[in-house]
C-alpha cells in the first residue's frame, strides 16, 4: 500500500509539473481544477470525477478477477 502510495504521488506531481497544458492533464490532477470562486471547493464535480477514475479499473478487475485469483493460489500449492 505505501509502495502504491508513493508511486501515485510521485506520477501527480511530475504531471502537475511538467504539463501545463489543461488537455493533456492526467485524471488526478484534473480533479485540482474543480476549486470554485474564493477557494470554495465543489465537492459533487470531485466525486463525479473520483467516480469516472475508480469505475474502468474496477470493471476489468471484475472480468479478470478469477483468473487473478487462480495465479495467485497457483504457486502457492504444492503438488
Amino acid at each position: 500500500g505505501v509502495f502504491s502510495f508513493t508511486t501515485g504521488l510521485e506520477v501527480f506531481i511530475f504531471a502537475m509539473q511538467l504539463l501545463d497544458d489543461t488537455y493533456h492533464l492526467h485524471l488526478s490532477v484534473g480533479i485540482n481544477f474543480f476549486v470554485g470562486q474564493g477557494g470554495t471547493v465543489v465537492w459533487g464535480n470531485i466525486m463525479a470525477m473520483a467516480v469516472l477514475i475508480v469505475v474502468p479499473a474496477l470493471i476489468i478487475f471484475l472480468f479478470l478477477q478469477r483468473y487473478m485469483v487462480a495465479g495467485l493460489t497457483a504457486g502457492a500449492v504444492k503438488s
